[in-house]
């Protein structure tokens, strides 16, 4: 498979190198794809060098066959070309590209932020033109070792980012013995997950889960609580959380009904 050239540059990982993507996605996406065509036009001429002579109806149909072959080699490279496109409008002007996959139908971004040292992932849907989700990741963050602040604390962290957003549930997490808030909220564009250190109040992770993506049959985060509800009415709804499960929108959640405590994917 051909491969195009990436430029690397040094990033702050105690000198490791990652690969920086600048190529064009049409290079990226089809260099395989080239050496099929020019396979192809090389049956082609033999084929027209045995036969000698043909009559322009056939010479038609042979230009045909080609220009039908490079629309099927151009067309998803310009599809992905144009997420690309749509994906930096999701990011700060200022992220550094540093990978890009495709898999399953849907293509994952990878970024570098230097100022706020934070990875970002945008995974987008090159069908639909749509940002399914994406995840701000702090480098090295992780909880603390005590629980120093209060979820109302941990909540105003996640305000302060998003001055407009609601918030759903909250809930404390233990990893290894160290502690973290996890905060549900909600805005008009998507609903987010946070992960607040429980002792410096630092904002370790936020997923973004955008509601304009939402497939056919996926639900809305206020239709998966009215179905929670409705399928345990004298339950109490404590935690729902989305996530990516494929490509598709799924919940994670708890209800608790009197001593009972119920855990559920949805």
């Amino acid at each position: 498979h051909a491969r195009s050239p990436m430029l690397f540059d040094v990033l702050p990982f105690a000198g490791k190198v990652l690969p920086v993507s600048r190529n064009c996605a049409l290079q990226e996406k089809n260099g395989g794809a080239f050496i099929f065509f020019s396979f192809f036009c090389a049956i082609l001429t033999l084929q027209t060098k045995n036969k000698g002579a043909e009559t322009p109806y056939e010479l038609m149909k042979k230009m045909l066959c080609l220009v039908t072959l490079l629309c099927l080699m151009a067309f998803p490279a310009l599809a992905q070309q144009d997420t690309q496109t749509l994906v930096q409008g999701y990011v700060p002007a200022d992220a550094q590209l540093l990978s890009q996959e495709q898999d399953d139908g849907l293509i994952e971004y990878d970024y570098w932020l230097a100022d706020s040292r934070e990875f970002v992932e945008v995974i987008a849907n090159p069908t639909s033109s749509q940002v399914l989700c994406v995840t701000y990741e702090l480098r090295n963050g992780e909880g603390g070792a005590s629980v120093d602040i209060s979820e109302a604390d941990a909540q105003a962290q996640v305000l302060a980012l998003y001055p407009d957003a609601s918030i759903a549930f909250t809930k404390t997490e233990t990893d290894d013995r160290r502690y973290h808030y996890e905060i549900v909220f909600t805005t008009a564009e998507f609903v987010g997950v946070a992960e607040v250190n429980a002792s410096t109040g630092a904002v370790m992770k936020r997923e973004l889960y955008y509601t304009a993506a939402l497939g056919a049959g996926e639900l809305t985060f206020q239709a998966a609580q009215e179905k929670i509800l409705a399928q345990w009415p004298d339950a109490t709804l404590v935690f729902l959380a989305p996530e990516l499960d494929d490509g598709r929108l799924m919940y994670d959640g708890e209800v608790h009904s009197g001593s009972t405590r119920i855990t559920f994917e949805l």
